[in-house]
């Protein structure tokens, strides 16, 4: 069976994350998700989009299947994204802005680690990497990875409800595979009843 993303989604960025420090806007900012308001967070540090704007198509993925997720190739792929995991938990309920800038600036480093250390951010980074996030959190995560050049940020969210955007779908031949056994069944009954 192949696990593909169940749907593109389309994005509209509404408004800049309020926390600006160290000259960058840090934390959530506010979008919409297919018309659904959510909070997202950049993780790419060298990429920008220009807010408001959109909407933007976006291909959504889930751990461990990451297959359009920027960052997803390799063995350490989906490591990178648990430790995000853990980060964006700890930044949810997160007021102070020199917290949230190091929140931010943890989870810039996990994924382009030439990005400077800001406040606290190696500790919570050295934290989240350490870390064993429980599987209702992992499930919990998506990951919003541009389906097209218009814009170019990856972006993380914490979905409320876990779950699942992916569908397992039987390949061609599991299909006709499954229809000669039937036919087999139907010759063998049909012969035995005679």
């Amino acid at each position: 069976m192949g696990l593909a993303p169940a749907r593109a989604a389309q994005i509209s960025f509404t408004n800049l994350p309020e926390t600006l420090e160290n000259g960058t806007f840090n934390g959530f900012l506010g979008a919409t998700v297919d018309g659904v308001s959510v909070n997202i967070i950049c993780n790419d540090y060298y990429s920008t989009t220009q807010i408001p704007s959109g909407p933007w198509g976006y291909n959504i993925s889930t751990l461990p299947a990451l297959a359009f997720a920027r960052f997803g190739s390799g063995d350490a792929g989906p490591q990178k994204y648990s430790a995000a995991a853990v980060l964006l938990a700890g930044l949810v309920d997160e007021v102070d802005a020199h917290a949230i800038s190091s929140y931010q600036y943890a989870l810039w480093t996990l994924f382009s680690p030439s990005v400077a250390s800001y406040g606290d951010s190696a500790s919570l980074l050295n934290a989240a990497q350490n870390a064993v996030p429980d599987a209702s959190l992992i499930q919990r995560l998506r990951i919003y990875t541009p389906a097209a050049a218009a814009s170019n940020q990856e972006l993380l969210g914490l979905s409320d409800k876990p779950e699942n955007f992916l569908i397992a779908s039987p390949e061609p031949g599991s299909i006709v595979l499954m229809g000669v056994g039937f036919l087999l069944l139907s010759v063998v009954f049909h012969r035995a009843k005679a």
